[in-house]
């Protein structure tokens, strides 16, 4: 990897003091590890300190590659977004909302939602609450606990095992599988770098044996552990482009994320005849 551009290394160290003022703001780091430990030593910068040096980073933005400049600009207003909320602007919530992830929400039409549950209630068993109905119907495709891992670990190995066909992923890519409790999700793929993700699944909230292959499609194989990856590769190893260094939860790079993990088994990429 060439060492760092002006732009890149301003644009890391920005993203790093922002995450001293939110924990967890940075959900993934593969920079370098010295100028991460050379920030967090520094003294807290106020948000009106970071915002002017945001104002300056904007000023060096790339432009060599058009679709990178136009996803630096919505980064980097995401980013203003947050340093304006911190430093205690009042924004609407539909205005963040636009201004962090760069979409604008839709009211979905209630019809659907109608029609789906006129759907359910004709086909679910039993009588009474659909929402009652519903839940006995899928409690019994639960799994327990004891043999969750080992059907996780089987799903794995399928999934990659196709994914590989699809993506140039490196010989060395891996995933560690954990089983935890008491967190607010249901799973969460930690990545580390150097193509290593840990993928946590909380046993509080009970998973079924029909989703096995869309939880591990959507954390792993082709989801968010394929999509780190290889970003991790193309990006950053190869360009060095300091925004792939820092993957945020509040940015543009969300979006993109989920959907392609949301899709990952919808679009029929690893498991087209179950579909």
């Amino acid at each position: 990897m060439e060492q760092l551009k002006d732009f890149d290394q301003k644009y890391i160290t920005l993203i790093l003091e922002i995450n001293k003022h939110i924990a967890g703001y940075i959900d993934a780091y593969i920079g370098p590890p010295d100028l991460q430990d050379e920030v967090n030593a520094r003294p807290l910068r106020s948000p009106d300190m970071l915002l002017e040096d945001l104002s300056r980073l904007r000023d060096t933005l790339p432009t060599a590659n058009a679709a990178r400049h136009t996803y630096l600009q919505a980064m980097l207003r995401a980013v203003q977004t947050t340093l304006l909320k911190l430093a205690g602007e009042d924004i609407p919530y539909m205005e963040e909302v636009q201004r962090i992830y760069d979409i604008m929400p839709q009211r979905a039409n209630e019809d659907r939602f109608l029609q789906a549950q006129n759907e359910l209630d004709t086909y679910l068993p039993g009588r009474g609450a659909l929402a009652d109905r519903f839940e006995n119907w899928r409690n019994q495709y639960n799994m327990p606990r004891e043999e969750l891992l080992p059907a996780l670990r089987t799903t794995q190995s399928e999934t990659r095992a196709r994914t590989r066909a699809l993506v140039d992923l490196p010989t060395a890519d891996s995933v560690e599988l954990e089983l935890v409790n008491d967190q607010p999700w249901s799973a969460y793929n930690w990545f580390q770098g150097s193509g290593h993700s840990l993928i946590q699944f909380n046993t509080d909230i009970p998973k079924s044996a029909l989703s096995l292959v869309d939880l591990m499609a959507h954390e792993g194989y082709p989801g968010h552990h394929t999509e780190a990856v290889v970003k991790e590769q193309i990006l950053w190893r190869q360009h060095a482009y300091g925004e792939a260094t820092a993957m945020l939860l509040n940015s543009p790079t969300a979006v993109i994320s989920e959907g392609i993990a949301t899709t990952a088994v919808e679009i029929r990429m690893v498991m087209p005849e179950a579909m």
